[in-house]
């Protein structure tokens, strides 16, 4: 069985090189998502992914920093009738469903805590309105973070993989 390794070509996400300075500098690893089992949903990632290690198959992965912010979720939000938010942050993000990559790394812009507040705002205004049971699922908020990367350290990982695949 492969290893859990980003297939976009120069993502060294998964790369055990990676693991090692992420953890050396307090930052948590890119969650990394298997690719689809549906044919036309797994041709529509090939197209959108541009250049890959290897061919992209149901068995490969790709890391978080290729899909919209808005396609990863990171908790579960509920909102109540009061009109608060009950957030229960998960453990193992999750990819929405049908989400598609986006070319390259996630150069979408992240959206402000005013933009998610202003949203929650306007869905508790839809509970006051009548509608009680409404139940929804908001992605969260996170910081782009984005580890200093030594290139001498993972060159040999790098290469190594690449003559794997």
């Amino acid at each position: 069985m492969g290893k859990r390794v980003c297939i976009v070509f120069n993502c060294r996400n998964g790369l055990e090189c990676m693991k090692k300075q992420n953890k050396e500098n307090g930052i948590k690893n890119k969650s990394l998502f298997r690719a689809p089992k549906d044919k036309k949903l797994l041709d529509r990632w090939t197209a959108n992914l541009g250049q890959l290690k290897r061919p992209l198959t149901e068995h490969s992965f790709v890391c978080e920093e290729h899909f919209s912010i808005e396609d990863v979720f990171r908790s579960n939000d509920v909102l109540l009738s009061d009109g608060t938010v009950h957030r229960t942050e998960r453990i193992i993000p999750k990819l929405r469903q049908n989400a598609i990559p986006i070319v390259g790394k996630n150069y979408s812009e992240k959206k402000s805590n005013a933009e998610h507040e202003s949203f929650v705002a306007d869905t508790a205004n839809l509970i006051s309105e009548g509608y009680d049971d409404i139940s929804i699922e908001i992605p969260s908020l996170f910081d782009n973070v984005t580890p200093q990367r030594n290139d001498q350290d993972c060159e040999q990982d790098v290469e190594y993989t690449e003559n794997r695949l």
